[in-house]
């Protein structure tokens, strides 16, 4: 997580970086921890290597 801000009326903006990878067990997460109620935008930020070990 790189930053959390208030956002008025109760709501809070996170700004995380999740590996592409993670990202469909990452809304999965989201939206059960919310009841439903997170709002939720993907967009690239960044390429990298993956580390050792992980298959692409």
């Amino acid at each position: 997580m790189s930053a959390t801000e208030a956002a008025g009326a109760g709501r809070a903006r996170v700004v995380a970086h999740v590996p592409e990878a993670e990202l469909a067990r990452y809304v999965l997460d989201l939206r059960s921890i919310t009841a439903g109620q997170a709002e939720l935008t993907i967009a690239p930020d960044h390429y990298a290597k993956a580390p050792g070990g992980v298959r692409t």
